[in-house]
């Protein structure tokens, strides 16, 4: 458990997937207002989501995480295993699928607490790097990742059909 003031950063638990879940819904719902070509959250989207983060929270290799602030969490990150396509050579990678931090509570070092603790249980894992996506619109995550060491080395294309 990483205790930094009063953030305190540790493992999830199956009580903090009502807060989790409401914190993933208004990070796709943030994405998918910034730009309606992202991801929209389908109707059993935040059931399929709780199903996914607690098996998550029982897979070794995978961490979800929450920030808490006076007893409340306050932000999520989680933290998967990478798979490399299956005509690629395999690499020890970890991915971090979500990070996100109420609103109240940004900009304050909870959303670098919880990347750092992911990143650090990847490196206990063995994993020597780690992958994420970021919209392009979302200047802000950018920068945060940035300053965390990240750098683009995909472009994600997009082009409607109709």
């Amino acid at each position: 458990m990483l205790d930094t003031g009063s953030v305190t950063v540790r493992r999830a638990r199956q009580e903090d997937l009502d807060a989790i879940v409401a914190l993933w819904v208004e990070l796709v719902e943030y994405h998918h207002n910034l730009d309606c070509r992202l991801w929209e959250a389908a109707e059993d989207g935040t059931l399929t989501y709780r199903e996914w983060a607690l098996e998550s929270m029982g897979e070794p290799r995978a961490a979800v995480l929450v920030a808490e602030v006076d007893g409340e969490v306050v932000g999520f990150a989680h933290a998967l295993p990478g798979r490399a396509p299956a005509s690629m050579r395999e690499r020890a990678m970890g991915v971090i699928a979500d990070v996100c931090v109420a609103p109240g509570h940004r900009n304050r070092g909870v959303g670098r607490r919880l990347a750092e603790a992911a990143i650090s249980h990847f490196v206990e894992q063995g994993m020597t790097e780690v992958m994420l996506s970021a919209a392009v619109g979302n200047e802000g995550a950018v920068r945060f990742w940035r300053s965390l060491g990240f750098d683009p080395i995909l472009y994600s294309m997009h082009r409607p059909l109709a």
